[in-house]
């Protein structure tokens, strides 16, 4: 053991002057410093102590414990630089609001070809496009896992929306009928530039709807946030994943009866939403609104460019809501006045030949469907 202590001591003075030679030449002239890839100190104390060991209990001895201060000591700068990284991701600008702008005009911009698209394939596509700008530039950066959620909840949302306007128009007649009606109502208000204002305002609406995934990403909830505002953001990416996976179930089962013939839907998940559509899109919405308002809580400083981020999502969140509010309303009017009549007997009924397969035969049944319907589900939000 005294030769051993003795090779530790001995370790660091022949580095360094192995060190000093090779900074100078002979005759004192100096030369370019070259400095060769240094072998980390423990490697060479492991060296060294193999070297003089005079047993092959010392040896393993040895072995043991360099490898233990070896972990060690790659284990403390992992946990130093640890939180020094993802302080720098959760505060990197993620993308530009020019960026952002144009990724919600340009798609919006089809309303100049139909003017249905303005609030069909341009909201799908513009509400994608911004998302996943947002995702992949936090993803570059290593961003948090439920931020990087935060953005994906709504690019799967824009391409769902897109794929079920794309079937609809493409299998269900009516459907594309009526967005030919609406296109020769907006050719005879006027000239097609004469829609810009419209689609300015339904791009303003998308860039608020973005909005809080800028907060998201730019918040280090990851880093110095309290468990609390972590709970409640994971909380609010929850509830906007449960109402996507509404609103989606709610169209694909309307399009398929729609499509068969159906005309009042009451089974399935309809038979606990009227609106399942509506209903889980305001959750989406609202969830995502309220993930921002979280993470701006947990910024420890404030920019005047997140104030104005978060001006922004209160402009998407109450938007959203007003449009789906207002379409509940109207629909609820639609359905009242084509299904509560005494004439409509509906699918509950339909198997019965007395009722003609569930035509308008002004049964006695007509319009009980409809009111059994009505006691049995809620509606959703809507505006009075």
């Amino acid at each position: 053991m005294i030769a051993l202590r003795t090779s530790l001591c001995n370790a660091a003075p022949i580095e360094r002057s192995s060190r000093t030679s090779a900074s100078t030449h002979a005759g004192g002239v100096q030369r370019a410093r070259t400095f060769p890839q240094r072998k980390p100190v423990v490697s060479l104390l492991k060296a060294r102590c193999l070297t003089t060991a005079a047993s092959p209990q010392q040896r393993f001895s040895c072995t043991g414990m360099f490898r233990s201060l070896q972990q060690g000591h790659q284990g403390l700068h992992k946990h130093r630089r640890q939180p020094q990284r993802q302080s720098l991701v959760c505060t990197a600008t993620v993308v530009s609001a020019p960026i952002l702008a144009a990724a919600c005009l340009l798609p919006t911009c089809l309303g100049y070809f139909q003017s249905e698209y303005t609030v069909s394939y341009g909201y799908g596509t513009a509400t994608a496009l911004a998302a996943a700008l947002i995702h992949e530039a936090t993803k570059s950066v290593g961003g948090w896992e439920w931020t990087l959620a935060h953005s994906l909840v709504l690019v799967l949302y824009g391409l769902r929306l897109n794929l079920y306007l794309f079937y609809r128009e493409s299998f269900i007649p009516r459907f594309s009928k009526f967005g030919k009606k609406i296109e020769e109502r907006a050719k005879a208000k006027g000239s097609r530039l004469a829609r810009t204002p419209f689609i300015v305002s339904c791009a303003l609406l998308y860039l608020g709807l973005a909005a809080p995934l800028v907060l998201s990403a730019a918040a280090p909830i990851a880093t110095i946030a309290s468990e609390s505002l972590c709970g409640a953001f994971k909380v609010c990416i929850g509830a906007a994943y449960l109402g996507w996976a509404v609103a989606a179930v709610g169209d694909f089962q309307k399009a398929v009866a729609k499509a068969n013939g159906v005309g009042l839907v009451t089974t399935g998940l309809y038979s606990v939403l009227r609106h399942p559509n509506y209903t889980g899109e305001m959750l989406l919405w609202t969830s995502s609104f309220v993930a921002g308002c979280v993470s701006f809580a947990a910024m420890p400083t404030r920019t005047v460019a997140h104030f104005g981020w978060l001006a922004l999502s209160f402009l998407g969140i109450l938007g959203i809501n007003f449009v789906l509010m207002q379409a509940t309303r109207g629909l609820e009017k639609r359905q009242r006045a084509q299904y509560s009549g005494s004439k409509y007997v509906g699918a509950k009924y339909a198997n019965n030949d007395k009722y003609n397969g569930g035509k308008y035969n002004g049964s006695k049944y007509g319009g009980d469907e409809y009111q059994e319907w009505i006691k049995s589900s809620w509606a959703g939000f809507q505006l009075s």
